[in-house]
């Protein structure tokens, strides 16, 4: 129910920052449609996985940020709802303080720039208490309040007192990566080829486009780019860049709508978000080797062969 309840704000998180970026003729819609195909959106809705909630969070941020003058109802509102966003993406994981390092150097220019400096210590003081609660949990539960990173410093006895890293995320970067993230996803995730989709390859000329448009749209286009290749670099995990991808992928759409083909293009967004769809599976080995389609068919009377088949030890 809670990896539902995040991937419906996704969807509406795509919609309503396509919606700022001035997407025509019902692009919002299938923003929202392939924010729901991606296959790792669909993954995140059936995991504790906290990835799609960043999404989530992050495509609400970006949408208030960008109707922050177009929306004088919520001028009042917009210190504690900014606030309250960035501080839920660092609560939510570390690797969001990357994506909150721009929006908050850019909050800071803009409330500094017209001398607005009471709802800027809004802003810092709301995030600063709804993200420090996660890591003062930390610190009770196990001595380390970015548990189990760093743990070579903080020395949890939960873990050895080593820093943690797993070798097998760093394969490096490369001119073919967004290729290979595609049809090779395995090598960045536990999970099959086609697992990260093909919105990135297949929107990769859109790119261009977005760059050229100018204004909301080049400035997001960047963001995502930027942001993504630096969460990359530190480790290069797909879940960990699926923020970045969503927000991408949803500036691509917006700038499709305002091409001169637009018509044409819809209806291959539309068999894009089918294609995805189709991908679904290629995200975990519980849906790949049939255990959702025994117990689909079957009900409950199916949860005894599958226990025996994919969790002996059970």
């Amino acid at each position: 129910a809670v990896g539902l309840i995040w991937l419906v704000l996704g969807c509406v998180g795509a919609y309503r920052l396509a919606e700022a970026l001035g997407a025509r003729g019902g692009y919002s819609w299938l923003a929202a449609a392939l924010y729901a195909s991606h296959p790792l959106a669909a993954y995140f809705g059936m995991t504790l996985q906290v990835d799609g909630a960043s999404a989530a969070l992050l495509l609400h941020l970006l949408a208030v940020c960008v109707d922050w003058r177009r929306n004088d109802d919520l001028r009042d509102a917009m210190p504690w709802l900014q606030g309250a966003l960035c501080g839920a993406l660092i609560g939510l994981k570390i690797t969001n303080a990357v994506y909150v390092a721009v929006v908050g150097l850019w909050l800071i220019w803009r409330y500094a720039a017209c001398r607005n400096y009471r709802d800027l210590l809004k802003v810092l003081a709301i995030a600063l208490f709804v993200a420090g609660s996660s890591y003062a949990y930390a610190v009770l539960v196990t001595g380390n309040p970015l548990f189990p990173l760093f743990n070579g410093i903080f020395k949890s006895p939960y873990m050895a007192p080593a820093d943690f890293s797993d070798p097998r995320w760093h394969v490096g970067i490369g001119m073919l990566t967004p290729w290979d993230l595609t049809v090779a996803s395995q090598r960045y995730m536990e999970a099959y080829p086609g697992a990260a989709g093909l919105a990135v390859l297949g929107l990769s000329g859109v790119w261009a486009v977005s760059l050229a448009s100018g204004g909301a749209r080049r400035a997001l286009a960047l963001f995502a780019l930027a942001t993504g290749l630096v969460v990359f670099w530190q480790v290069q995990y797909l879940r960990y860049v699926f923020p970045a991808i969503a927000v991408g992928c949803t500036v691509c759409v917006a700038s499709i709508s305002h091409v001169s083909a637009a018509r044409w293009a819809k209806i291959a967004m539309i068999l894009l978000v089918i294609a995805q769809c189709g991908l679904i599976r290629t995200t975990s080995w519980i849906l790949a080797a049939g255990a959702a389609d025994e117990l689909l068919a079957h009900g409950p009377g199916a949860v005894e062969g599958v226990e025996r088949r994919f969790v002996p030890e059970r």
